[in-house]
């Protein structure tokens, strides 16, 4: 039996992740800006996406 994706209800899946102090000093200037997190937060990936994958960082010894 196949599963079944999620359904359409025309929002975006919410993502988490753990962020520390960071958020709290960017969501001050987002709110001094008049923006949201989430638009702070697109524009930073959309940037990331945007350039070149570096090479991966070989692990210390």
């Amino acid at each position: 039996m196949a599963k079944l994706g999620r359904p359409a209800t025309g929002e975006t899946p919410i993502r988490r992740f753990r962020s520390g102090a960071i958020w709290d000093a960017a969501k001050a200037k987002a709110d001094i800006e008049g923006r949201t997190m989430t638009d702070v937060l697109n524009d930073a990936l959309r940037k990331y996406a945007a350039t070149p994958p570096k090479p991966p960082t070989p692990p210390a010894n």
